[in-house]
């Protein structure tokens, strides 16, 4: 059975699509600048739009998020992964997901071992500059 202990002043808690997450600090393996990730990316789907402004919903954490870029890139750690940005409608925050595929384990359907889909969020990029997208 896994021990579990309680947080610490140190740790961060978020709240995630509506979920509580314990939030720790690791090496990234994307980039810390937006442009440079989208540079280093083979894009497969790009869904440009109109942003709409600065929303309450976006001060207090609450995006709404529509897919913007898909595509391979090869992460800082040497892993190639399929990745998902999506963009916030009013502010232009990212989130950028891995939505690799992946084996199950000891689950095979004929010759063929079974996958499924990643959707693993691996890092945000604040809307607050325009040019300079910090990642978070």
């Amino acid at each position: 059975m896994p021990i579990t202990l309680p947080p610490t002043q140190a740790d961060r808690i978020e709240v995630i699509d509506g979920e509580k997450v314990l939030v720790f600090e690791a090496d990234p393996p994307i980039p810390s600048n937006l442009g440079l990730l989208l540079m280093q990316m083979r894009v497969t789907f790009r869904d440009d739009f109109r942003i709409g402004g600065m929303s309450s919903l976006c001060q207090m954490r609450d995006h709404r998020f529509r897919k913007f870029r898909e595509g391979r890139h090869l992460g800082q750690d040497g892993v190639v992964r399929d990745l998902r940005l999506e963009m916030c409608q009013d502010c232009e925050a990212f989130v950028v997901r891995d939505v690799s595929l992946e084996a199950l384990p000891d689950a095979r359907r004929g010759s063929r071992l079974a996958t499924r889909r990643r959707n693993e969020i691996l890092g945000w990029y604040t809307g607050g500059r325009k040019n300079n997208r910090e990642y978070r």
